[in-house]
């Protein structure tokens, strides 16, 4: 079992498909970084001593990704997802098409594969769901000092409300909110891909596995932001994965059993899928 996962987990981190989804997703942090701290160190601004100013505004933490409501921040959010299941969900499939599963079931047991090539491919997911938000702090964090946020910045710099998940942290030890939301990402995004591995049981074409779910997604996503508006006089709430990766929601305010609940949901999936489907023939 251990040889397994050690296995697993070498073929997960050192595949080009890994690296593949990381520099996209460091680009990402890279440009959101670039995009807020290039303007602020060439800007020619002076405050105007007669009004009062809030040097918390240029806190590296106001201008991280998870806050960041600028197009580029949403747009990884929006892909992060499909860039967490790229580097080791399509595993199984592939291993199953090219006949190499039977040759592992012979030395080791169907559940014990699974759940180490399931273990690969929750941390090589959460690593590509969080490193990236790692190196946007750091490169702020080199252009900006770490103020603890203000809160009477949230209507003009940092947009995390009262209600947000975590808000109390933001606003007195921002660390501990970023360790928070990492963890959340973290989570959801290895759920996610998770669950996609386990459609793979199911699912042989590689393309239709990965892109498929993500659809899926997207429709959610619809609906979500849709359905209360049709509905109307009914206060909303989040379910959409991308919007509740992200710190700042852009319509609904995320709700953390909500958010608990979909870890809980992927996992269980995921764990249906292996109980009905994980012991069939996998040829």
């Amino acid at each position: 079992m251990i040889t397994c996962l050690r296995i697993e987990l070498s073929k997960a981190f050192r595949n080009g498909w890994y690296a593949v989804a990381l520099v996209i997703g460091c680009a990402f942090g890279l440009g959101c970084a670039a995009l807020y701290a290039i303007p602020s160190v060439f800007s020619t601004f002076v405050p105007n001593p007669d009004k009062f100013y809030h040097p918390t505004s240029q806190s590296c933490f106001n201008a991280w990704i998870s806050v960041d409501t600028t197009s580029w921040a949403l747009l990884f959010y929006q892909v992060l997802p499909l860039l967490c299941v790229i580097p080791y969900a399509w595993s199984f499939a592939s291993e199953r098409k090219d006949g190499y599963i039977s040759h592992a079931y012979t030395r080791v047991g169907r559940g014990e594969y699974f759940f180490a090539k399931y273990v690969a491919v929750f941390l090589s997911a959460g690593a590509v769901a969080v490193l990236p938000q790692v190196l946007n702090l750091v490169m702020l964090a080199c252009f900006f000092p770490g103020y603890v946020p203000s809160i009477q910045d949230a209507n003009y710099y940092a947009p995390v409300f009262w209600q947000s998940i975590g808000s109390i942290l933001f606003y007195n030890a921002p660390l501990a909110y970023v360790a928070l939301y990492m963890l959340i990402d973290f989570l959801l995004c290895g759920a996610w891909a998770g669950l996609v591995l386990a459609l793979s049981l199911v699912v042989r074409n590689r393309v239709i596995l990965l892109t498929a779910p993500y659809l899926a997604l997207l429709a959610v996503q619809f609906v979500n932001e849709n359905i209360f508006f049709a509905i109307g006089k009914v206060r909303g709430f989040q379910l959409s994965l991308f919007e509740n990766l992200h710190g700042s929601c852009s319509m609904y305010i995320q709700n953390g059993w909500i958010v608990v609940g979909e870890i809980i949901t992927l996992l269980f999936v995921a764990g249906l899928f292996w109980v009905f489907w994980g012991k069939r023939d996998a040829l």
